[in-house]
């Protein structure tokens, strides 16, 4: 799924890198599970995704149980939605909120697409068709809504970790403390954790095992560079 910050295009240089772990872990766990563009690539039997944005999770969760989501949806409804979300099912709130805006951003606005000819597309639609083809690979995945900080890791795991960048803003608009996350990170035990991240504190116990430089949208008019990092604390036997 179109998802802020998404993994999708980065997933076929981070998923080989962490291979080797993948395979010997009990359980693959992502505490930041978002648009799950990288663990639906992921081969294991025991796969977990977290998030902290309950409509999110509830969606997912209605996906698996048959739910589909609308083909359309007008920019009058988008706006509904976004005023009055407790009058809608928060799968649905999930999806328009996402779908439906620019870059995917939890309403981030409501987004207006086109072809190459000038015609406007069905955005809504084309997400739709997107995200059930997507949810073929995430059928077995355990979606639950948590934050990062009450997971308990379980032994011999390996934790894929792709938290809300320094200085972006967390789910809800709540600014995303980095040190807290990275202090969590240092103190999980019996795991493997691996950060995608621009920058890392400086400390022995994180070794940087692979970057890339690549284009990102900062707005909806604006693409920057930036070399995306992914970072590695401890490891399995």
């Amino acid at each position: 799924m179109r998802y802020i910050g998404s993994k999708r295009l980065l997933a076929k240089y981070l998923i080989p890198v962490m291979q080797e772990d993948i395979n010997k872990a009990s359980f693959y766990i992502e505490p930041f599970v978002g648009g799950a563009n990288l663990i639906d690539k992921i081969n294991h039997k025991n796969r977990w995704g977290y998030d902290i944005n309950h409509y999110l999770i509830k969606m997912y969760q209605a996906l698996q149980a048959g739910w589909s989501p609308p083909d359309s949806w007008s920019k009058e409804q988008y706006q509904d939605l976004k005023q009055n979300p407790i009058n809608y099912p928060a799968e649905l709130v999930s999806f328009i909120s996402i779908a439906c805006s620019y870059s995917g951003d939890f309403f981030g606005g409501y987004s207006i697409a086109k072809d190459t000819k000038g015609k406007v597309r069905n955005r809504c639609k084309e997400s739709k068709n997107t995200l059930l083809k997507q949810m073929q690979t995430l059928k077995d995945v355990n979606f639950v809504l948590s934050d990062y900080q009450n997971i308990s890791i379980p032994e011999n795991s390996l934790v894929y970790c792709d938290p809300p960048y320094k200085a972006v803003k967390y789910y809800n608009q709540k600014k995303f403390n980095t040190k807290a996350f990275w202090d969590w990170c240092l103190n999980q035990k019996n795991c493997v954790i691996y950060v995608s991240e621009y920058e890392a504190p400086e400390d022995p116990r994180i070794k940087l095992v692979w970057q890339k430089e690549h284009k990102v949208y900062a707005n909806k008019n604006k693409v920057k560079t930036a070399t995306e990092k992914l970072y590695k604390i401890g490891g399995l036997q």
